[in-house]
Protein backbone atom coordinates (compact mmCIF):
# COMPACT_ATOMS: atom_id res chain seq x y z
CA UNK A 1 0.00 0.00 0.00
CA UNK A 2 1.00 3.86 -0.25
CA UNK A 3 1.59 5.11 2.88
CA UNK A 4 0.62 8.41 2.15
CA UNK A 5 -2.66 7.16 0.82
CA UNK A 6 -3.55 5.41 3.98
CA UNK A 7 -6.48 6.69 6.15
CA UNK A 8 -8.43 5.00 9.14
CA UNK A 9 -10.40 3.12 6.57
CA UNK A 10 -7.49 1.64 5.18
CA UNK A 11 -6.56 -0.24 8.90
CA UNK A 12 -9.62 -2.81 8.82
CA UNK A 13 -7.69 -6.12 7.57
CA UNK A 14 -11.15 -5.70 4.79
CA UNK A 15 -10.38 -3.04 2.90
CA UNK A 16 -6.16 -3.27 3.34
CA UNK A 17 -6.75 -6.94 1.19
CA UNK A 18 -9.33 -5.10 -0.66
CA UNK A 19 -6.71 -2.49 -1.75
CA UNK A 20 -3.99 -5.08 -2.41
CA UNK A 21 -6.23 -6.89 -4.80
CA UNK A 22 -6.82 -3.99 -6.90
CA UNK A 23 -3.60 -2.76 -6.84
CA UNK A 24 -2.43 -5.92 -8.49
CA UNK A 25 -5.43 -6.17 -10.74
CA UNK A 26 -6.48 -9.49 -9.45
CA UNK A 27 -9.69 -10.71 -9.85
CA UNK A 28 -12.19 -10.27 -6.71
CA UNK A 29 -13.47 -13.78 -6.49
CA UNK A 30 -11.54 -15.81 -4.94
CA UNK A 31 -12.33 -18.89 -2.76
CA UNK A 32 -10.81 -18.16 0.84
CA UNK A 33 -13.24 -17.77 4.16
CA UNK A 34 -10.07 -15.35 5.25
CA UNK A 35 -10.11 -12.92 2.39
CA UNK A 36 -12.81 -10.84 1.27
CA UNK A 37 -15.11 -11.86 -1.95
CA UNK A 38 -16.30 -8.77 -4.77
CA UNK A 39 -19.56 -9.24 -2.85
CA UNK A 40 -18.47 -8.57 0.44
CA UNK A 41 -16.36 -5.20 -1.04
CA UNK A 42 -19.36 -3.70 -3.02
CA UNK A 43 -21.91 -4.56 -0.84
CA UNK A 44 -20.20 -2.65 2.26
CA UNK A 45 -19.37 0.44 3.18
CA UNK A 46 -15.72 -0.10 4.14
CA UNK A 47 -14.89 -1.91 1.22
CA UNK A 48 -16.06 0.75 -0.97
CA UNK A 49 -14.49 3.12 0.81
CA UNK A 50 -11.37 1.08 0.30
CA UNK A 51 -12.26 0.64 -3.48
CA UNK A 52 -12.15 4.76 -3.44
CA UNK A 53 -8.83 4.74 -1.65
CA UNK A 54 -7.33 1.92 -3.83
CA UNK A 55 -8.18 3.65 -7.04
CA UNK A 56 -6.72 7.19 -6.30
CA UNK A 57 -3.69 4.38 -5.09
CA UNK A 58 -3.72 2.52 -8.21
CA UNK A 59 -3.73 5.58 -10.56
CA UNK A 60 -1.01 7.62 -8.81
CA UNK A 61 1.14 4.76 -8.68
CA UNK A 62 0.43 2.20 -11.90
CA UNK A 63 -1.85 4.51 -14.40
CA UNK A 64 0.48 7.81 -13.72
CA UNK A 65 3.25 6.63 -14.78
CA UNK A 66 2.52 5.39 -18.98
CA UNK A 67 -0.06 8.52 -18.94
CA UNK A 68 3.50 10.54 -18.46
CA UNK A 69 6.08 9.01 -20.00
CA UNK A 70 4.52 6.57 -22.69
CA UNK A 71 3.26 9.48 -24.09
CA UNK A 72 5.89 11.82 -23.39
CA UNK A 73 8.47 9.56 -25.35
CA UNK A 74 5.93 9.96 -28.68
CA UNK A 75 5.88 13.81 -27.76
CA UNK A 76 10.04 14.07 -27.41
CA UNK A 77 9.84 15.45 -23.80
CA UNK A 78 11.96 12.42 -22.72
CA UNK A 79 14.44 9.81 -24.35
CA UNK A 80 14.74 6.46 -24.27
CA UNK A 81 17.71 6.08 -21.81
CA UNK A 82 18.00 2.02 -22.27
CA UNK A 83 17.78 -1.09 -24.89
CA UNK A 84 14.43 -2.67 -24.19
CA UNK A 85 13.15 -3.15 -27.20
CA UNK A 86 9.38 -2.22 -26.45
CA UNK A 87 11.25 1.41 -25.18
CA UNK A 88 13.36 1.77 -28.47
CA UNK A 89 10.38 0.31 -30.08
CA UNK A 90 7.96 3.30 -28.26
CA UNK A 91 10.39 5.99 -29.26
CA UNK A 92 10.84 5.18 -33.19
CA UNK A 93 7.31 5.22 -33.77
CA UNK A 94 6.31 5.82 -36.98
CA UNK A 95 4.16 3.00 -38.77
CA UNK A 96 6.19 -0.48 -37.90
CA UNK A 97 5.19 0.30 -33.79
CA UNK A 98 4.23 -3.30 -32.89
CA UNK A 99 0.87 -3.65 -31.33
CA UNK A 100 2.34 -5.73 -28.75
CA UNK A 101 4.49 -3.29 -26.91
CA UNK A 102 4.00 -3.74 -23.48
CA UNK A 103 4.38 0.41 -22.92
CA UNK A 104 1.10 0.89 -24.95
CA UNK A 105 -0.81 -1.94 -23.33
CA UNK A 106 0.03 -0.32 -19.96
CA UNK A 107 -1.71 3.04 -21.09
CA UNK A 108 -4.19 1.22 -22.40
CA UNK A 109 -5.14 -1.50 -19.53
CA UNK A 110 -4.30 0.71 -16.97
CA UNK A 111 -6.78 3.54 -17.54
CA UNK A 112 -9.41 0.88 -18.19
CA UNK A 113 -9.13 -0.69 -14.88
CA UNK A 114 -9.71 2.60 -13.72
CA UNK A 115 -12.93 3.24 -15.67
CA UNK A 116 -13.63 -0.41 -13.45
CA UNK A 117 -12.84 1.15 -10.33
CA UNK A 118 -14.45 4.00 -10.70
CA UNK A 119 -18.05 2.03 -12.02
CA UNK A 120 -17.56 -0.31 -9.34
CA UNK A 121 -18.46 2.85 -7.04
CA UNK A 122 -20.78 4.42 -9.14
CA UNK A 123 -23.00 1.45 -8.72
CA UNK A 124 -22.72 -0.16 -5.57
CA UNK A 125 -22.61 3.50 -3.37
CA UNK A 126 -25.75 4.80 -3.77
CA UNK A 127 -27.35 1.25 -1.85
CA UNK A 128 -25.20 1.78 0.77
CA UNK A 129 -25.77 3.64 3.95
CA UNK A 130 -23.67 6.46 3.65
CA UNK A 131 -24.27 9.47 4.69
CA UNK A 132 -25.12 12.06 2.03
CA UNK A 133 -22.03 14.58 2.61
CA UNK A 134 -20.39 11.04 2.26
CA UNK A 135 -22.03 9.49 -0.61
CA UNK A 136 -21.49 12.96 -2.10
CA UNK A 137 -17.86 12.66 -2.01
CA UNK A 138 -17.57 9.54 -3.35
CA UNK A 139 -19.91 9.69 -6.44
CA UNK A 140 -18.29 12.20 -7.34
CA UNK A 141 -14.59 11.40 -6.74
CA UNK A 142 -15.51 8.06 -8.78
CA UNK A 143 -16.77 10.56 -11.75
CA UNK A 144 -13.33 12.32 -11.71
CA UNK A 145 -10.93 9.43 -11.70
CA UNK A 146 -13.39 8.46 -15.08
CA UNK A 147 -12.99 11.20 -16.67
CA UNK A 148 -9.18 11.22 -16.19
CA UNK A 149 -9.06 7.87 -17.32
CA UNK A 150 -11.44 8.38 -20.59
CA UNK A 151 -9.36 11.55 -21.10
CA UNK A 152 -5.71 10.02 -21.29
CA UNK A 153 -7.51 7.29 -23.51
CA UNK A 154 -8.81 9.99 -26.12
CA UNK A 155 -5.37 11.09 -26.33
CA UNK A 156 -3.68 8.17 -27.01
CA UNK A 157 -5.46 6.14 -29.35
CA UNK A 158 -8.34 7.34 -31.74
CA UNK A 159 -11.11 5.55 -30.05
CA UNK A 160 -11.97 3.55 -26.76
CA UNK A 161 -14.75 2.18 -25.08
CA UNK A 162 -16.93 4.78 -23.02
CA UNK A 163 -17.56 1.77 -20.28
CA UNK A 164 -15.97 -1.45 -19.26
CA UNK A 165 -18.40 -4.81 -18.48
CA UNK A 166 -16.89 -8.15 -17.58
CA UNK A 167 -17.41 -9.91 -21.14
CA UNK A 168 -15.02 -7.32 -21.84
CA UNK A 169 -17.27 -6.74 -25.88
CA UNK A 170 -17.94 -3.36 -25.10
CA UNK A 171 -18.14 -1.25 -28.45
CA UNK A 172 -15.90 1.82 -29.27
CA UNK A 173 -16.51 5.64 -29.64
CA UNK A 174 -14.13 7.93 -31.51
CA UNK A 175 -12.27 10.11 -28.82
CA UNK A 176 -14.84 12.99 -29.81
CA UNK A 177 -16.99 10.82 -27.49
CA UNK A 178 -14.77 9.77 -24.56
CA UNK A 179 -13.71 13.90 -24.01
CA UNK A 180 -18.00 14.77 -23.85
CA UNK A 181 -18.60 12.06 -21.44
CA UNK A 182 -15.76 12.89 -19.33
CA UNK A 183 -16.72 16.72 -19.25
CA UNK A 184 -20.34 14.89 -18.64
CA UNK A 185 -18.90 13.01 -15.47
CA UNK A 186 -17.21 16.35 -14.16
CA UNK A 187 -20.00 18.56 -15.14
CA UNK A 188 -22.65 15.82 -13.27
CA UNK A 189 -19.88 15.86 -10.24
CA UNK A 190 -19.48 19.61 -9.67
CA UNK A 191 -23.46 19.78 -9.62
CA UNK A 192 -23.70 16.69 -7.03
CA UNK A 193 -20.59 18.59 -4.73
CA UNK A 194 -23.13 22.16 -4.98
CA UNK A 195 -26.02 20.42 -3.96
CA UNK A 196 -24.11 18.24 -1.59
CA UNK A 197 -21.02 19.13 0.03
CA UNK A 198 -18.32 16.03 0.68
CA UNK A 199 -18.55 15.40 4.41
CA UNK A 200 -15.88 15.64 6.65
CA UNK A 201 -15.23 11.81 7.25
CA UNK A 202 -14.71 11.54 3.49
CA UNK A 203 -12.37 14.68 3.30
CA UNK A 204 -10.62 12.93 6.74
CA UNK A 205 -10.07 9.85 5.21
CA UNK A 206 -11.24 8.61 1.74
CA UNK A 207 -9.82 11.46 -0.54
CA UNK A 208 -6.15 11.49 -0.55
CA UNK A 209 -4.15 13.85 0.87
CA UNK A 210 -3.03 16.95 -1.35
CA UNK A 211 -6.56 16.12 -4.34
CA UNK A 212 -8.72 19.65 -3.68
CA UNK A 213 -11.67 17.78 -5.75
CA UNK A 214 -13.26 20.93 -6.23
CA UNK A 215 -10.91 22.62 -8.12
CA UNK A 216 -9.53 19.54 -10.27
CA UNK A 217 -12.79 18.85 -11.29
CA UNK A 218 -12.92 22.43 -12.84
CA UNK A 219 -9.65 22.48 -13.92
CA UNK A 220 -9.97 19.11 -16.12
CA UNK A 221 -13.02 20.39 -17.31
CA UNK A 222 -11.77 23.16 -18.54
CA UNK A 223 -8.80 21.16 -20.19
CA UNK A 224 -11.07 18.58 -21.93
CA UNK A 225 -13.33 21.12 -22.76
CA UNK A 226 -10.42 23.42 -25.18
CA UNK A 227 -9.55 20.03 -26.69
CA UNK A 228 -13.13 19.65 -27.46
CA UNK A 229 -13.01 22.66 -28.94
CA UNK A 230 -15.70 24.15 -26.97
CA UNK A 231 -13.71 27.61 -26.21
CA UNK A 232 -16.42 29.50 -24.85
CA UNK A 233 -17.01 27.21 -21.56
CA UNK A 234 -13.38 26.44 -21.63
CA UNK A 235 -12.78 29.94 -20.95
CA UNK A 236 -15.70 29.90 -18.23
CA UNK A 237 -14.51 26.87 -16.36
CA UNK A 238 -10.86 28.01 -16.26
CA UNK A 239 -11.65 31.21 -14.79
CA UNK A 240 -13.77 28.92 -12.26
CA UNK A 241 -10.12 27.11 -10.94
CA UNK A 242 -8.78 29.02 -7.79
CA UNK A 243 -5.40 30.44 -9.23
CA UNK A 244 -3.76 29.86 -5.18
CA UNK A 245 -5.31 25.97 -5.35
CA UNK A 246 -3.11 23.47 -6.11
CA UNK A 247 -4.01 19.22 -6.24
CA UNK A 248 -0.97 17.01 -6.11
CA UNK A 249 -0.75 13.44 -5.63
CA UNK A 250 1.54 12.52 -2.51
CA UNK A 251 4.29 9.95 -2.29
CA UNK A 252 7.03 8.86 -0.56
CA UNK A 253 10.35 6.44 -0.04
CA UNK A 254 8.66 3.22 0.35
CA UNK A 255 5.70 3.90 -2.36
CA UNK A 256 8.00 6.34 -4.63
CA UNK A 257 6.68 8.90 -7.25
CA UNK A 258 6.78 6.72 -10.13
CA UNK A 259 8.21 9.09 -12.82
CA UNK A 260 11.52 9.57 -11.00
CA UNK A 261 11.03 5.23 -9.98
CA UNK A 262 11.53 4.64 -14.03
CA UNK A 263 14.05 7.76 -14.22
CA UNK A 264 16.80 7.16 -11.25
CA UNK A 265 15.34 4.02 -9.89
CA UNK A 266 15.04 2.06 -12.93
CA UNK A 267 16.72 4.81 -15.82
CA UNK A 268 14.43 3.82 -18.50
CA UNK A 269 13.77 7.29 -19.27
CA UNK A 270 16.10 10.95 -19.35
CA UNK A 271 14.01 14.43 -19.19
CA UNK A 272 15.38 16.01 -23.29
CA UNK A 273 17.33 19.35 -22.71
CA UNK A 274 14.75 22.24 -23.53
CA UNK A 275 11.53 20.49 -23.01
CA UNK A 276 12.66 18.29 -25.97
CA UNK A 277 11.79 21.77 -28.16
CA UNK A 278 13.87 23.63 -30.03
CA UNK A 279 12.37 26.76 -29.35
CA UNK A 280 13.08 27.35 -25.73
CA UNK A 281 13.83 29.99 -24.23
CA UNK A 282 17.32 30.02 -22.70
CA UNK A 283 16.42 32.35 -20.31
CA UNK A 284 13.61 30.92 -19.38
CA UNK A 285 13.35 30.05 -15.28
CA UNK A 286 11.02 26.81 -15.57
CA UNK A 287 14.21 24.82 -17.51
CA UNK A 288 16.28 25.29 -13.80
CA UNK A 289 13.25 23.97 -12.15
CA UNK A 290 12.25 20.49 -14.21
CA UNK A 291 16.00 20.55 -15.58
CA UNK A 292 19.46 19.86 -13.89
CA UNK A 293 22.96 18.98 -14.48
CA UNK A 294 25.04 19.02 -17.57
CA UNK A 295 23.89 17.81 -20.79
CA UNK A 296 24.67 14.38 -21.65
CA UNK A 297 23.22 11.49 -24.69
CA UNK A 298 20.55 9.57 -23.89
CA UNK A 299 21.76 5.70 -24.39
CA UNK A 300 19.86 4.64 -27.48
CA UNK A 301 19.90 7.69 -29.92
CA UNK A 302 22.06 9.85 -28.13
CA UNK A 303 19.40 12.89 -28.16
CA UNK A 304 20.67 15.63 -25.65
CA UNK A 305 19.29 15.02 -22.30
CA UNK A 306 19.22 16.38 -18.49
CA UNK A 307 18.95 15.35 -14.70
CA UNK A 308 15.07 15.30 -13.89
CA UNK A 309 13.76 17.52 -11.14
CA UNK A 310 10.75 19.70 -10.08
CA UNK A 311 7.64 17.52 -9.52
CA UNK A 312 10.15 14.45 -10.78
CA UNK A 313 13.15 14.89 -8.61
CA UNK A 314 12.89 12.40 -5.23
CA UNK A 315 11.22 9.49 -4.48
CA UNK A 316 8.94 11.64 -2.27
CA UNK A 317 8.59 14.12 -4.70
CA UNK A 318 4.40 15.46 -4.80
CA UNK A 319 3.18 15.25 -8.72
CA UNK A 320 0.05 18.02 -9.71
CA UNK A 321 -2.57 16.97 -10.91
CA UNK A 322 -2.77 20.06 -12.71
CA UNK A 323 -0.71 23.61 -13.09
CA UNK A 324 -2.27 26.21 -12.28
CA UNK A 325 -0.61 27.81 -15.04
CA UNK A 326 -2.23 25.86 -17.30
CA UNK A 327 -5.47 27.87 -16.26
CA UNK A 328 -4.10 31.19 -18.50
CA UNK A 329 -3.08 29.08 -21.14
CA UNK A 330 -6.48 27.55 -21.47
CA UNK A 331 -8.16 30.82 -21.62
CA UNK A 332 -5.14 32.16 -24.20
CA UNK A 333 -5.83 29.62 -26.74
CA UNK A 334 -9.32 29.52 -25.96
CA UNK A 335 -9.78 33.64 -26.73
CA UNK A 336 -7.47 33.79 -29.85
CA UNK A 337 -10.12 31.22 -30.93
CA UNK A 338 -13.05 33.06 -30.28
CA UNK A 339 -11.08 36.14 -32.15
CA UNK A 340 -10.28 37.82 -28.85
CA UNK A 341 -5.86 38.65 -29.29
CA UNK A 342 -5.83 41.08 -26.87
CA UNK A 343 -6.94 39.29 -23.79
CA UNK A 344 -5.32 36.23 -25.44
CA UNK A 345 -2.08 37.88 -25.40
CA UNK A 346 -2.59 39.22 -21.66
CA UNK A 347 -3.45 35.38 -20.42
CA UNK A 348 -0.64 34.22 -22.55
CA UNK A 349 1.64 36.99 -20.55
CA UNK A 350 0.41 35.96 -16.82
CA UNK A 351 2.39 32.87 -17.68
CA UNK A 352 5.40 34.14 -19.45
CA UNK A 353 5.99 37.09 -17.03
CA UNK A 354 5.39 35.18 -13.52
CA UNK A 355 7.87 34.66 -11.31
CA UNK A 356 8.60 30.86 -9.71
CA UNK A 357 7.49 32.26 -6.34
CA UNK A 358 3.89 33.73 -7.29
CA UNK A 359 3.27 30.49 -8.30
CA UNK A 360 1.66 28.07 -5.42
CA UNK A 361 3.44 25.27 -7.22
CA UNK A 362 6.94 27.56 -7.02
CA UNK A 363 6.99 27.33 -11.25
CA UNK A 364 7.34 30.01 -13.23
CA UNK A 365 9.46 31.61 -16.70
CA UNK A 366 10.34 34.48 -15.30
CA UNK A 367 10.29 35.69 -19.09
CA UNK A 368 9.88 39.55 -20.54
CA UNK A 369 5.83 39.83 -22.16
CA UNK A 370 5.48 38.33 -25.19
CA UNK A 371 6.54 40.70 -28.31
CA UNK A 372 5.57 38.85 -31.30
CA UNK A 373 2.87 39.46 -33.81
CA UNK A 374 -0.55 39.94 -32.70
CA UNK A 375 -2.04 37.32 -35.26
CA UNK A 376 -3.94 34.57 -34.26
CA UNK A 377 -1.20 31.84 -35.78
CA UNK A 378 1.93 33.95 -33.94
CA UNK A 379 -0.03 33.80 -30.70
CA UNK A 380 -0.89 30.30 -30.60
CA UNK A 381 2.45 29.31 -31.77
CA UNK A 382 3.22 31.05 -29.08
CA UNK A 383 0.97 29.72 -26.40
CA UNK A 384 1.63 26.07 -27.68
CA UNK A 385 5.50 26.76 -26.85
CA UNK A 386 4.77 27.92 -23.47
CA UNK A 387 2.68 25.20 -22.80
CA UNK A 388 5.44 22.54 -23.61
CA UNK A 389 7.28 24.48 -20.33
CA UNK A 390 4.66 25.22 -18.16
CA UNK A 391 2.92 22.04 -18.61
CA UNK A 392 6.17 19.55 -19.32
CA UNK A 393 5.62 15.79 -18.52
CA UNK A 394 1.97 16.67 -17.35
CA UNK A 395 0.30 13.81 -20.06
CA UNK A 396 -0.99 16.91 -22.89
CA UNK A 397 2.15 17.07 -25.20
CA UNK A 398 1.10 14.93 -27.12
CA UNK A 399 -2.84 15.92 -27.55
CA UNK A 400 -0.78 19.64 -27.62
CA UNK A 401 1.51 18.68 -30.96
CA UNK A 402 -1.62 17.38 -32.73
CA UNK A 403 -3.44 20.31 -32.29
CA UNK A 404 -1.01 23.21 -32.73
CA UNK A 405 1.90 21.83 -34.32
CA UNK A 406 2.81 20.37 -37.45
CA UNK A 407 0.34 18.69 -39.28
CA UNK A 408 2.05 15.29 -39.55
CA UNK A 409 3.94 13.36 -37.59
CA UNK A 410 7.62 12.80 -38.95
CA UNK A 411 9.30 9.67 -36.98
CA UNK A 412 12.78 11.15 -38.22
CA UNK A 413 12.95 14.32 -36.63
CA UNK A 414 13.81 14.06 -33.74
CA UNK A 415 11.83 17.73 -32.10
CA UNK A 416 8.75 16.03 -34.08
CA UNK A 417 5.97 13.81 -32.55
CA UNK A 418 6.65 10.24 -33.82
CA UNK A 419 3.14 9.42 -34.11
CA UNK A 420 0.14 10.73 -34.38
CA UNK A 421 -2.00 7.63 -32.23
CA UNK A 422 -1.40 4.36 -31.05
CA UNK A 423 -2.29 0.98 -32.27
CA UNK A 424 -4.34 -1.13 -30.53
CA UNK A 425 -3.00 -3.30 -28.03
CA UNK A 426 -3.12 -6.64 -28.86
CA UNK A 427 -4.98 -8.19 -26.07
CA UNK A 428 -7.67 -5.61 -26.36
CA UNK A 429 -8.21 -6.83 -30.22
CA UNK A 430 -7.69 -10.86 -29.28
CA UNK A 431 -10.37 -10.18 -26.67
CA UNK A 432 -13.05 -7.49 -28.34
CA UNK A 433 -14.17 -8.55 -31.62
CA UNK A 434 -15.07 -4.60 -31.96
CA UNK A 435 -11.56 -3.74 -31.70
CA UNK A 436 -11.48 -1.12 -34.45
CA UNK A 437 -8.51 -1.36 -37.49
CA UNK A 438 -5.41 0.41 -36.26
CA UNK A 439 -4.42 3.92 -37.48
CA UNK A 440 -1.93 4.17 -39.66
CA UNK A 441 0.59 6.25 -37.98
Amino acid sequence: MLPMFASSVLRAPLAALCLLLLVAGCDLNIVNPNEPSEEQVLTTTEGIEALAVGMQEYYATQTLAPVLLTTGTTSREVAVNNTFANLVNLEAGGADLPTNNANILQLWSRNYRVVQMAEDITAATPDLPFDAGTESGLLSLADLFKAMALGNIAQGFEQGPLTTDRENNTTFEPREALFDEAITRLEDALARLNATPPSDAFLATIVAPGIDLRNTLQAYRARYLLFAGRFGDAIAAAEAVDPDATSTFPFDDQSPNPVWDNVFLTPNYAPREDFGSAATDQGDARRDFFLTGDTGGSAVNDLPVRTLAGFFGSASASIPLYMPGEMDLIRAEALVQTGNLADATAALNAVRTQAPDDDPLGVGADLDPYDGPLTADALLEAIHQERRAELFLQGVALEDMRRLGPADPDPTDSFARSRNFYPYPDQERQNNPNTPTDPAI
